[in-house]
């Protein structure tokens, strides 16, 4: 019996663990960036050329995920926080986000600095 019950914790530690990861990928032109984001991770945008043609590599700063709402994503960059509901765009620091969609813990939207 106890060897059945710490079974039981065991699957349900690593189901919480498997289930708890930050995640984000981008793919980003000319200074604006479609993103996924995962859980609550931090983004780095900053080494994505902020124009055509240009050498600067100094593009849209980055952000982090502080949580999402049931049709938003709550999000926090340069200081500033503040909640983006999908199908909306608002400006947060010094990056415009676009939410496209919002499903439970992860979203998918697009960045612009």
């Amino acid at each position: 019996m106890r060897r059945t019950v710490l079974a039981v914790i065991g699957i349900a530690l690593a189901a919480v663990t498997l289930t708890a990861c930050d995640k984000s990928s981008y793919q980003c032109t000319n200074g604006s960036c479609d993103v996924s984001v995962s859980g609550t991770p931090s983004v780095d945008l900053s080494g994505h050329s902020s124009s055509p043609g240009s050498d600067d590599h100094e593009g849209p700063a980055g952000f982090t995920v502080v949580g999402y709402t049931s049709d938003g994503v709550s999000i926090s960059s340069n200081g500033d926080q503040g909640t983006v509901k999908a199908g909306e765009s608002k400006r947060i620091g010094e990056l415009t986000f676009q939410v496209r969609s919002v499903d439970g813990d992860s979203a998918k939207m697009h960045v612009e600095g």
